[in-house]
């Protein structure tokens, strides 16, 4: 409700981080409940914001992000069960989601989508 006087001036995109362990129908490996839930959690969030937006501020777009393994911290511990090359600098991943937001138009839906810009199964 704070973004809401601020969206309708002009078409924008918000995007905002999930993961692909936030997929319903993706998941194949189970575990990880509680950051699985958590992303799952985020997208309804976001799914429900998308349809409030819709009627509310129309020149917005919502897009759950999941931007693969970064080289990050968080993801440090499990780069041994990354395909090679499959880790991404951070800069790089900013770049993807960058090109990728200027590409999106606001059509009063959520999008999905990997850095890529792949759509993720719900």
């Amino acid at each position: 409700s704070q973004l809401l006087p601020l969206f309708g001036r002009e078409p924008c995109t918000l995007a905002v981080l999930s993961a692909r362990v936030g997929s319903i129908g993706d998941n194949r490996a189970g575990g990880w409940y509680g950051y699985r839930a958590s992303k799952a959690a985020l997208n309804m969030l976001l799914k429900c914001a998308a349809i409030e937006l819709a009627r509310r501020a129309p020149g917005v777009k919502l897009l759950a992000f999941h931007p693969g393994t970064v080289d990050t911290q968080l993801s440090r511990p499990f780069h041994a069960n990354v395909p090679p090359g499959n880790v991404q600098s951070p800069e790089l991943v900013a770049d993807h989601l960058i090109n990728l937001m200027n590409r999106l138009q606001p059509d009063g839906e959520l999008s999905f989508l990997d850095w890529q810009g792949k759509p993720i199964e719900w």
